[in-house]
């Protein structure tokens, strides 16, 4: 699914309604991306939108050198289940 961006958020949605959505905050003096929520409508769960919403946070901070701290539960259970996958961005808490 294409993401739309805005500052501190990445989303779908279609005319009717919001379907995903993760938000973050910039902290740290701009060195650290703090992923605060994520969403994804009851009708599109399971398909693994919520990871692509995590990873294109993820994406970001590779390209500006940044780091991650997952502070939702879903983005959390990302960084422990699969901690190879976010070793090189992941901030220390």
């Amino acid at each position: 699914m294409e993401l739309a961006h805005e500052p501190g958020r990445y989303y779908a949605a279609d005319d009717q309604e919001l379907l995903a959505e993760v938000t973050y905050q910039t902290i740290n003096n701009g060195q650290t991306l703090a992923i605060d929520h994520t969403y994804v409508n009851p009708k599109l769960r399971g398909g693994g939108l919520a990871k692509q919403l995590v990873d294109t946070v993820v994406s970001q901070a590779r390209e500006n050198h940044q780091t991650v701290l997952p502070l939702c539960s879903f983005a959390k259970m990302l960084f422990d289940r699969f901690p190879d996958l976010y070793a090189d961005v992941t901030a220390e808490k």
